[in-house]
């Protein structure tokens, strides 16, 4: 053997001593991408070949790979401290995040709680809406609501409030407390129009709470752009409806803003984007920009307050862990908001946003993609039969996914709809790049499916 093949037999070797994520071993031992380095946009695996990162890592590399500000932030608070004792103390760098995303957080909304990802995040929201509504005299209060197709982890009770039956099955039975509604996509055939879709959502919403009884629902968490629903942008009156209900009904709003916030959708908050506060998010992926697990859970002093009391009551947030409010990792996420004020990446994810909606659109006419959607950096468009036709390809996607790899571009793809989601950070010439070779590895994706 060559030493390039017997280092690549051992890469094969050890890949089947772990698992690739949400993926058979076996499919990805076919074409397997093992990364040795990055840099900006780019990818470069342990044989050479180059990538671009149309997708952000995973919707995380929100200031592109090797980021030299970045990099020095972490080497500078390896040299202070890495871990403040959780219990007994906090960083003074862990409450300059505080403070750094209480200022870019919508208005009110300065409470804030750090952890190592966005699975913790969700779980601390529930427990906090769990707990609040007991300190305020409503025990009976801890049924989560969540919308089907939504996503919002891999713990116990993130992936209980996850609308995804296929990722959830193999794990049955799922915790209690969770119940799912319907979006108004599920209904819009039914009602005849998308927004009536919307008033059926919202009425079958209100009778669901009404069947359920108010007084046992906690909170209602929702991803203000649902991903795993194709990147399903918030009908008008959506958003709104469902904080009048959770209003009415003494109901916590929790935005899942995981994937959205930190401006991908072209705000700093999808709840800024559309104009609609919760009373809690959570964020991640784009806090850290992909160099070290950092996520939040965000909420208004007035809900902190019923937490205060003497230490006999009982009445802290019953909650924490060893690396929460973690030092090394608050020194990126105050880095990265930083920068993202300083170079008004909000403002360039919103123009590069625009050059990948408006090229899409037009490639319609051209590409079997149908129904391009997103706000920020964040479009997500249908995989159809042919140009212009209504009808999804499901045998379309899994070979885009293998041709985009042969082209050198990492992105999103799902049997019936992909997304592009590149770093925030991108120039105009390196967005032409990542749709010039999705152009490419889509045409070769058609022909290959015919």
């Amino acid at each position: 053997m060559t030493i390039n093949a017997d280092r690549a037999a051992n890469w094969n070797h050890l890949v089947r001593h772990t698992f690739i994520d949400f993926t058979q071993t076996t499919e990805f031992l076919k074409q397997p991408v093992i990364i040795s380095k990055a840099d900006r946009i780019t990818y470069t695996d342990v044989h050479g070949k180059e990538f671009l990162d149309g997708l952000s890592g995973v919707y995380a590399v929100s200031l592109g790979h090797n980021h030299p500000r970045l990099n020095q932030a972490v080497s500078s608070q390896l040299e202070r401290v890495t871990l403040a004792p959780p219990m007994h103390g906090i960083a003074d760098v862990s409450l300059q995040l505080v403070a750094a995303l209480g200022a870019v957080a919508p208005p009110d909304m300065t409470f804030v709680k750090s952890f190592s990802g966005g699975s913790e995040a969700n779980e601390a929201a529930f427990k906090f809406a769990r707990q609040y509504h007991r300190l305020t005299g409503n025990p009976g209060k801890y049924k989560i609501l969540s919308c089907y197709d939504s996503y919002h982890g891999a713990t116990a009770g993130a992936m209980a409030a996850s609308g995804t039956g296929s990722r959830k099955t193999a794990f049955e039975p799922q915790m209690g407390g969770f119940l799912k509604f319907l979006p108004p996509a599920y209904l819009t055939q039914a009602a005849g129009s998308p927004e009536a879709a919307t008033n059926l959502a919202l009425h079958l919403l209100e009778r669901q709470i009404e069947g359920e009884d108010a007084s046992t629902i906690a909170a209602l968490i929702i991803e203000p752009v649902i991903h795993l629903a194709g990147i399903a942008v918030p009908p008008a009156g959506w958003l709104e409806g469902i904080l009048d209900l959770c209003r009415t009904h003494d109901i916590l709003l929790i935005y899942d803003e995981i994937i959205t916030g930190i401006g991908r959708t072209g705000q700093m908050f999808g709840a800024q984007t559309f104009d609609v506060a919760p009373d809690i998010l959570t964020c991640g992926k784009g806090l850290s920009s992909g160099v070290l697990p950092v996520s939040a859970m965000v909420t208004r002093p007035d809900l902190a307050e019923a937490f205060i009391g003497a230490e006999a009551d009982q009445r802290h947030f019953n909650h924490g862990h060893t690396f929460a409010s973690n030092a090394l990792t608050s020194a990126v996420g105050v880095e990265v908001l930083a920068i993202m004020e300083e170079e008004d990446v909000c403002a360039n994810s919103q123009a590069q946003g625009r050059l990948v909606k408006e090229t899409l659109k037009e490639w319609q006419t051209e590409l079997p993609i149908a129904n391009v959607r997103g706000e920020g950096l964040l479009v997500g468009f249908d995989l159809v039969s042919e140009p212009g036709s209504p009808n999804v390809n499901q045998g379309l996607g899994p070979v885009l996914r293998r041709k985009a790899i042969d082209h050198g571009l990492i992105m999103r793809v799902q049997p019936t709809w992909g997304a592009l989601a590149p770093p925030l950070v991108c120039t105009e010439q390196e967005t032409w790049q990542i749709l010039e070779c999705f152009r490419e590895a889509i045409l070769d994706a058609w022909d290959a499916a015919a």
